[in-house]
């Protein structure tokens, strides 16, 4: 039987070494090549520069004809696309098929929203499509994580050990772009750290530069604005939520020029007021979750804002020992951009500074108010008290030097007692005002609240005051009705109302006029009036009429100031409400209302 000798020995002896020489030295090619791109990938930089020589290099050992790099690392998606110099494959057709792979590979699921726009992918002819055409789509991940982005290649001729390249350079690619992007994150938070503090420093250089509030309250604005925005609103706010004062600070002098009319326009079409603001800060945009909800919370501004073509903006009270008392409203004309939560933490920390500084302003003013008070009040004693108090001192040293024992000084010693009686009655009508001014500014007011009649507190009062109507024939009438209930009242508080409202308008009424008290009840409320037929007072002055020591012009000798100031406190302190209301050359009526005294059971 004969034996087949196989080939000869020659032949397999040529075509084996040849195969593995071959097979050797392009794994030798190949592991040269991911030297040299682990050395590129080392000193990472911009990816448009370095992913173009990384497919250089893969292509060197890999038929690769064209590769798409697709990244999300930055939210946005970016594609960069390498084509050899041989391929013929159309650019739009490379880059639509590894996007159309790789929102398969990471949002398989119906009805997801892709990060890619629709593109459809463009038909190419036979005769265009190239041969041995091979596609592979290798993810961007790191460790398990999120896929973050992927290589696609296209070419011929792909076997295991190409495959095992790609892999692991595309396995590097990952580890790059992810230090990378964790390099950028610490760099951009450091950058944003050291912008921060910047601002602050700022803000607090302002805050310490200057006393002045509202001074203060624009230069933190402008301070902010420069940063955050391209505008911003600046409102002093009343404790019930009213707009006492309103600024509008812009980035530059451009942005002035552009948004200011626009602007002006869509706040004096909103109508909706501060009274509704809440304590939290709201930021708001086109694409941000809240905007739908942010005309519930009460804010005008950001919908007004919209109106003038801002596209986000951010809305954060200023608020003092639990109080409103501003708002900074920053917005933003930038297309796409909303303020994220980093923004919202620093714009509260420089509104919560501008809070404090505008709350100091505010009491320093007050201070400064006080102080003035305090020299007003020293000024008016000085002055007022110095007339009785000559009198009581002339009056002393008359009764000293008279000789004692003769008749006819009798009756002069009479006339000097009743002056220093009249002199130390002024005085202590002064110090009872002072007294109770100070009890009505700080609510100590104290009171006897009992069941009285209207009647025999007025008829008291009207006598009380006749000896103050020395200047001509005047008229009291008197309109009580007999029905009349019972109020609820202290009846020395009520004594002292009246007769400072019918000693006012003795003083103001000329010889021959009249003055008029009446009374009338509604409901659980009683109502009292004393109107008179003086000069008036104008309407610029009716809302002055019961702060302390204001005086009608003319009227400076005419006592303290303080009369009408002491019944709108004793009248509030009964839970009433006192008002005036003057017409020049006519007269004015002041009104006050009292609680009607609830009626004991059994009483008709």
């Amino acid at each position: 039987m004969p034996v087949d000798a196989g080939p000869p020995a020659g032949d397999a002896g040529t075509s084996e070494p040849n195969v593995q020489v071959a097979d050797l030295a392009r794994s030798l090619r190949r592991l040269e090549h991911l030297y040299e791109i682990s050395k590129l990938l080392t000193r990472f930089g911009d990816l448009e520069h370095t992913v173009p020589t990384l497919i250089g290099l893969v292509a060197g050992t890999v038929p690769v004809r064209t590769a798409v790099l697709i990244l999300e690392t930055e939210g946005t998606p970016r594609v960069i696309l390498w084509k050899s110099g041989s391929s013929e494959s159309p650019a739009g057709v490379a880059t639509a098929r590894a996007e159309a792979a790789y929102r398969y590979l990471v949002r398989p699921e119906a009805g997801r929203a892709s990060s890619f726009p629709p593109r459809d992918v463009p038909v190419t002819s036979p005769d265009r499509a190239e041969a041995t055409d091979q596609f592979i789509l290798l993810p961007l991940v790191v460790e398990r994580g999120r896929t973050f982005g992927a290589l696609g290649v296209e070419g011929g001729g792909f076997d295991e050990d190409a495959l095992s390249f790609v892999n692991a350079v595309v396995n590097q690619l990952a580890i790059a772009v992810d230090r990378q992007a964790h390099i950028d994150a610490r760099q951009a938070a450091a950058d944003d750290d050291a912008t921060e503090q910047r601002l602050l420093a700022d803000v607090g250089a302002v805050v310490a530069a200057s006393l002045d509030p509202r001074a203060t309250l624009a230069g933190v604005a402008r301070c902010a604005v420069l940063l955050f925005a391209d505008v911003c609103l600046v409102e002093e706010l009343d404790e019930d939520g009213t707009v006492l004062r309103r600024d509008i600070i812009f980035a530059d002098a451009r942005k002035e020029d552009e948004l200011a009319g626009r602007i002006e326009d869509a706040l004096s079409r909103s109508a909706t007021t501060h009274a509704a603001l809440g304590r939290s800060p709201v930021p708001a945009g086109p694409n941000a979750a809240t905007f739908d909800r942010v005309d519930e919370s009460g804010l005008a501004e950001p919908s007004a804002f919209r109106d003038a073509g801002l596209q986000s903006t951010m809305a954060l009270p200023l608020v003092a020992r639990g109080r409103r008392i501003g708002m900074l409203t920053f917005a933003t004309q930038r297309a796409g951009h909303d303020y994220s939560p980093r923004d919202l933490a620093l714009a509260q920390k420089v509104a919560s500074r501008a809070a404090v500084s505008l709350d100091n302003g505010r009491l320093y003013e007050a201070a400064q108010r006080a102080t003035l008070a305090r020299e007003q009040l020293l000024e008016i004693v000085s002055h007022d008290l110095r007339v009785p108090l000559a009198t009581v001192i002339a009056g002393v040293d008359a009764l000293l030097v008279a000789p004692p024992g003769i008749e006819e000084r009798r009756e002069g010693s009479r006339e000097v007692l009743e002056g220093i009686s009249r002199g130390a009655r002024q005085m202590n009508r002064l110090i009872e005002d002072l007294v109770d001014t100070a009890w009505v500014e700080g609510g100590r007011f104290s009171m006897a609240a009992l069941a009285i009649e209207i009647a025999p507190q007025v008829t008291s009062a009207i006598e009380a005051v006749r000896p103050l109507m020395t200047h001509g024939s005047l008229v009291i009438d008197v309109d009580l009705p007999r029905d009349l209930p019972a109020v609820s009242a202290d009846p020395a508080r009520l004594q002292q109302v009246l007769t400072n409202l019918l000693a006012n308008a003795i003083k103001f009424t000329p010889s021959g006029g009249t003055i008029t008290v009446r009374a009338r009840a509604t409901g659980d409320t009683a109502t009292l009036s004393v109107a008179d037929t003086g000069r008036g007072i104008p309407a610029a002055d009716l809302s002055r009429v019961f702060e302390r020591f204001w005086q009608a012009d003319g009227a400076a000798k005419l006592g303290t100031g303080l009369g009408l100031f002491i019944v709108k406190g004793i009248v509030e302190a009964h839970g009433g409400a006192v008002r005036v209301e003057s017409t020049l050359g006519v007269g004015t009526t002041f009104s006050f209302t009292l609680p009607v005294a609830q009626r004991r059971r059994g009483e008709s």
